[in-house]
């Protein structure tokens, strides 16, 4: 049996193939297509799916050949980013990503409601940001009443990836521990926040723990993606978390780090901490455990402004070491240039802040 795992990533889609020994097959990955317009960032729901199954696809027919043998589908990614779908599964519009930070009014309108530290001891969070799906909840319903009335299911992207594949529903608890409405201490839905917002538990998936084997891929799924019929999918963890386990990372008294899309510094504990320090508090990978998650959420921001300042300094570079004379001094000057560029574009940043850390 082999071993399919997928990334839902922020920045970009990956997907692994590995044999029975874990050993890397091959590796395909896929830039993630957004639709921004200034706090606003969206994306298409159903194109991300098929661009998933598309990066499936290619990833196995050059690792596995023939689908007689049976597979494990693993996911990992993203947490925040939100989808609504109707009675039958289609999404009722675009895909809201935790990038989008357009509920900054609904924010102090929560904050006004809920005293922040009861909000802080029952979802590990020390504060309400845009990025938490609530936040997004309560603006369609003040802004959209003609989606807010339709919804028949609130999913994030993980949820609905595997809903896709396996025509099952089902939310991990160490993904909605960053919606700010899950209690992290009883693993279930905050009811009074999601009263306020005029949404029913009746509209959530039901809960899992991380990491929990749903069942097999549909006949339809199985036949598109040239899968055998019963190739089953675990819901998998955070990718931070994922990070985590690959590092080692699985028990009390380890730190690691892990730099995607966000930045994060993760630590295991045994029982939820939530004190005077502030940190980020999130149910973890592993059934009753707890990670201390500070993160840094520019990296993503930082990233593609250096991309698009320095490309075309790139592409300046590339030509003229192509035709040099003297590549030693060349080299020099223009790795000099392309330094303190850098310097004077980083020391103008200031957006990049631990949340939880001073």
């Amino acid at each position: 049996m082999g071993m399919i795992a997928i990334d839902l990533g922020t920045t970009n889609i990956k997907v692994a193939a590995y044999n029975n020994s874990l050993q890397l097959l091959f590796m395909e990955s896929e830039n993630v297509a957004y639709l921004r317009n200034g706090d606003r960032v969206e994306f298409d729901a159903e194109q991300y799916f098929e661009t998933v199954s598309s990066a499936i696809k290619r990833c196995c027919a050059k690792s596995y050949g023939a689908a007689d043998t049976t597979h494990q589908i693993v996911l990992t990614g993203q947490a925040e980013s939100l989808i609504m779908i109707d009675t039958e599964g289609k999404p009722l519009r675009n895909g809201i990503s935790w990038l989008d930070m357009r509920s900054k009014e609904e924010c102090e309108e929560l904050m006004a409601v809920f005293d922040e530290e009861t909000c802080f001891q029952i979802t590990g969070q020390p504060a309400i940001i845009p990025t938490w799906p609530i936040t997004k909840m309560l603006w369609i319903r003040k802004h959209e009443p003609h989606i807010f009335s339709q919804v028949a299911k609130y999913v994030m992207l993980k949820d609905y990836i595997q809903f896709r594949l396996t025509g099952k529903l089902y939310g991990e608890y160490s993904i909605y521990n960053f919606t700010y409405y899950f209690d992290i201490r009883k693993k279930q839905y905050w009811e009074d926040m999601l009263a306020y917002c005029g949404v029913s538990v009746e509209q959530l998936p039901q809960l899992v723990e991380p990491c929990t084997n749903i069942g097999a891929i549909t006949r339809s799924v199985a036949d598109d993606l040239g899968l055998h019929p019963e190739t089953t999918v675990n819901v998998g963890t955070l990718d931070h978390f994922a990070g985590m386990i690959g590092t080692g990372n699985i028990r009390e008294g380890i730190i690691s780090e892990s730099t995607g899309t966000v930045l994060s510094i993760a630590t295991m504990v045994h029982s939820p901490i939530i004190g005077r320090l502030r940190i980020p508090c999130h149910y973890g990978p592993f059934k009753d455990t707890y990670v201390l998650l500070p993160v840094c959420e520019a990296e993503e921001l930082a990233w593609n402004g250096l991309r698009k300042t320095f490309w075309g300094i790139i592409r300046t570079v590339k030509s003229m070491w192509s035709c040099r004379r003297k590549p030693y001094r060349t080299s020099l000057f223009f790795f000099h240039i392309l330094r303190e560029s850098m310097r004077r574009i980083i020391m103008q940043m200031q957006t990049v802040y631990f949340m939880g850390l001073k």
